[in-house]
Parts: C-alpha cells; structure tokens; sequence
C-alpha cells in the first residue's frame, strides 16, 4: 500500500484525486444538460403552443445543442470509468505483490533489508543508469571515430 500512497503524491498518477476531480465536472456537466434540456422543452413547448414561431435549422440563435452536452457527460463518464479500474487494478496487483511475494531481501548486512518493491525501484534505476551510460560511450565513441575531439580526452568532466 506504500507504493500506492507514494506514487499518489505526483497529481498524474493519483487517480483517486483525478476522480473526485471529474465527479466535479460531472456535477457541472449534469447541471449544464439538465439546463439545455429545460431549454429545448420549454422552446418546443412555445413552438407547440403556437407563442414562437419555428426557426429554421442553422439559424444563427440555435442555443446549445442537447446532443453535445450528452457526449460531455458521456466522455467524463467514460474518464471515471478508465481511473476506477485502474485503480481497481492497482489494488489488485498490490494485493497479489503482498501475497506472493511478501518476503524481504536482505544483504549481507541486515541494516540494508529492503522490501521487494524497493528492490524492484533499485533495479530499475540501476538499469536506467546503465542506459544513460551506455548512450554516453556510443556518443562519445562516435564522436572519436568522426574526429569531433581531436586529442582532448572524451570525459574530462566527469
């Protein structure tokens, strides 16, 4: 549960506050439908009485369009959907981490015991380093064999 909790202090990968966040927008989406429908009815209603006379379709005063305003809804629906089961999924995978993999690697030293999940976050930092390593040798390599350097040592710097 550490690693949801720490992944949720970056607001792009804590889909829990993107969620209450939409709920929001779909407050005001809902809102926004509700008014445009009250709208459409009380227009079609004057249309109908005879108070208002039609208006031709692409009339510059067509208000807002119904159809619209669902797809609205519809697309923030479709977003909560999307973050609840990523989170579902995350807990999901949590669980089954804990569950079948609950030991600690440990090093020579007991001090420096680390749950699995750190020891997977090590690992990728270890091989990311490796990466950037490696691009610098190639670059620096290239560099040589184009004559870029002359006789200046490649990593004076580092």
């Amino acid at each position: 549960m550490s690693d949801i909790q720490s992944s949720s202090s970056d607001p792009r990968f804590d889909h829990v506050a993107r969620v209450r966040q939409l709920v929001w927008s779909l407050k005001e989406a809902l809102a926004n439908l509700l008014k445009i429908a009250a709208q459409n009815i009380s227009y079609n209603s004057n249309v109908d009485c005879g108070v208002i006379q039609k208006q031709q379709k692409g009339s510059e005063e067509d208000g807002p369009r119904l159809d619209k305003a669902m797809e609205d809804v519809y697309a923030i629906f479709n977003q909560i959907e999307l973050h609840l089961r990523t989170i579902y999924e995350c807990t999901v995978q949590d669980h089954q981490s804990k569950r079948y993999l609950p030991f600690i690697i440990k090093d020579s030293e007991p001090e420096t015991a680390v749950t699995y999940t750190q020891y997977i976050q090590t690992i990728k930092r270890h091989i990311s380093l490796v990466d950037t390593i490696e691009k610098l040798f190639l670059e620096e390599a290239r560099k040589l064999v184009s004559g870029e350097h002359g006789a200046h040592f490649p990593m004076q710097g580092l």
